[in-house]
């Protein structure tokens, strides 16, 4: 397996990684402009990164999972912060080292540009999300809480 920086021609990959996760597939032209447009956004932003896994397989390399790290200034203390918005592995490449080879990345990036350190939300407290983050050295620090609009 390989980890690099994504680009715009793995689009079609990272939707149907997000797509598995959702489970709710962009059908309109409109939707999936739209998903092109922001990914495109992403990838030429210098504060945020999508890292990409590849797997070598017989005749082609299929991307298996990605994460995405936001960098964000914290202006009262001086310094920047990552946070993971999204790691997403396909189902059949899950404890299989995919995601900690994500997060490995992630964390040497942060370490490279200098972040304080990095945070990610689980959604809904899932145990087996915890319990992989709790492994890989993160540790439970907050509560996050949401107003939505």
């Amino acid at each position: 397996m390989r980890v690099r920086e994504a680009s715009f021609r793995d689009r079609y990959s990272i939707y149907d990684l997000i797509d598995s996760l959702h489970n709710v597939p962009l059908k309109s032209p409109e939707e999936i402009s739209n998903f092109n447009k922001v990914l495109t956004e992403y990838i030429k932003n210098p504060n945020i990164k999508i890292f990409v896994a590849e797997e070598n397989l017989l005749d082609s390399v299929e991307i298996c999972g990605f994460l995405s790290l936001f960098i964000k200034p914290i202006l009262f203390y001086s310094y920047n912060v990552c946070h993971i918005e999204d790691i997403v592995i396909k189902d059949e490449y899950k404890g299989k080292g995919v995601g900690a080879g994500l997060l490995e990345t992630a964390i040497n990036y942060g370490k490279r540009i200098k972040c304080k350190y990095i945070t990610v939300s689980i959604e809904g407290g899932d145990p087996m999300t915890k319990r992989f983050y709790k492994a890989c050295g993160f540790a439970e620090n907050s509560l996050e809480m949401k107003y939505y609009l």
